[in-house]
């Protein structure tokens, strides 16, 4: 309709598109935002963070950090603070050394649910914005003694194929670059979209 009165009127047609995208723009933006508001403990995570106890499934491969630990993400369906067990269905950051979950895992974690500081200087990258823009509600630092369990494992078929794909293509770009790891982050974050891996003077 709107496109059929613009015609009549001489206008392009495309000019009707115009309001519906700025209308789902919109949308998607308050989306984003009611994450973070219907998340409970917001406040103390953004504070200087707080102890928590998550279940929930790893929703990718994990990457290993230039701190040494592996990083991947994960969908929590419950968690746990203060002996306060809230149930949702969102999505954090984890970061903890030694085993690497696999795709598919539901797991029990504990650790500190955090938020990472503001960018200290100006044009520094802002990984707070980026978690927001993910829909992240934060990170969650796994340390030697907190619970690490897996329970279960439900990956999708298609996602463990394209998972093992792109490992696969990750390691055939950076062949025999083992001593590179500056190189093989740029190589795989420009073909792949594996920025995880690169280090946070390169980011």
């Amino acid at each position: 309709a709107v496109d059929a009165m613009l015609l009549r009127h001489g206008l392009p047609a495309s000019l009707g598109v115009m309001p519906l995208a700025v209308v789902a723009f919109a949308a998607s933006h308050l989306l984003h935002q009611q994450v973070y508001l219907i998340f409970p403990y917001q406040a103390q995570t953004a504070d200087q963070g707080v102890s928590a106890e998550v279940l929930g499934k790893v929703l990718d491969s994990s990457n290993p950090t230039s701190t040494g630990r592996v990083q991947f993400t994960f969908r929590f369906q419950e968690v746990t603070i203060a002996e306060r067990t809230y149930h949702c269905a969102h999505l954090i950051t984890v970061q903890l050394k030694g085993v690497a979950p696999q795709y598919g895992d539901v797991m029990r974690l504990s650790g500190k649910l955090s938020l990472p500081e503001l960018p200290r200087n100006p044009g520094q990258f802002n990984y707070l914005d980026y978690l927001k823009r993910q829909d992240m509600v934060g990170l969650l630092s796994v340390a030697e003694g907190d619970v690490l369990e897996v329970i279960d494992r439900k990956p999708l078929a298609w996602k463990s194929r394209a998972l093992a794909a792109r490992a696969w293509m990750a390691h055939a770009i950076t062949r025999d670059l083992d001593n590179a790891p500056e190189i093989t982050g740029i190589l795989t974050a420009m073909a792949l979209g594996m920025r995880k891996n690169t280090t946070e003077a390169i980011e």
